[in-house]
């Protein structure tokens, strides 16, 4: 894979799951980038935000690696909860 790109916590969550499964992401992106560029991969945009190049959706696990080739992306993470216990 592209480790450099991809979260060793995406890494660990694609040998669970079958490659049609869709899987959470966090993509970091070149500034600049349209939307439209990460979609035509594959990627299913949920949000993006305006101040930071980031975008968060779901994309097949069998996609991850084609998204994370591109060279307007940055960095591939898992998306997902996080909490944080009581002091």
């Amino acid at each position: 894979m592209n480790s450099d790109k991809i979260s060793v916590a995406l890494e660990a969550y694609l040998v669970q799951v079958n490659e049609n499964d869709l899987v959470p992401v966090l993509v970091t992106t070149q500034e600049g980038v349209d939307i439209t560029t990460f979609e035509a991969k594959g990627l299913k945009v949920k949000r993006s935000m305006a101040s930071i190049p980031l975008l968060s959706g779901t994309i097949k696990a069998s996609e991850v690696k084609k998204l994370a080739a591109m060279k307007e992306v940055k960095k591939v993470e898992l998306d997902s909860e996080i909490t944080l216990d009581p002091p």
